[in-house]
């Protein structure tokens, strides 16, 4: 039976009973009996609000503390985001087009594969071209 019932209960019994004394001493007993109960309440609550303020300040340490702490890790969060957007930049290029793109740099490169790829054709067709010319003059 928790506390609330068993208060109930003693209530009950003071109501029903006839003899007034006894029944205003019953009472005196039930205040004092709620009267502890709420000082132990009290010191439970008054215990973990310490527990509670020696997390968040740190207990005289402030390194120690959340709020040092959440500080902390929002300066490493917003580090991060500029290492994140510079990475983005150099890959899809930004607002800042001073320096090309890794992006725009490969696909410079893949035209100049390609045009290299044409010259060596360009040249291997000259060179046979030249040979079949000059084995045909003989």
């Amino acid at each position: 039976m928790n506390n609330k019932e068993r208060t109930s209960a003693k209530i009950q019994q003071v109501k029903d009973e006839e003899n007034v004394r006894k029944a205003i001493t019953n009472l005196a007993d039930i205040v004092f009996d709620i009267g502890i109960t709420q000082c132990e309440e009290i010191e439970k609550v008054r215990a973990m609000t310490e527990g509670l303020r020696v997390k968040l300040f740190g207990n005289g340490d402030p390194s120690a503390s959340i709020i040092t702490r959440l500080h902390s890790v929002e300066c490493k969060v917003d580090k991060f985001q500029e290492d994140i957007t510079d990475i983005k930049n150099m890959l899809i290029g930004g607002v800042d087009k001073d320096t090309p793109s890794v992006k725009e740099r490969l696909a410079n490169t893949e035209e100049h594969v390609k045009r290299s790829e044409r010259l060596q054709w360009f040249l291997v067709t000259t060179i046979l071209a030249y040979i079949i010319t000059q084995v045909l003059s003989l």
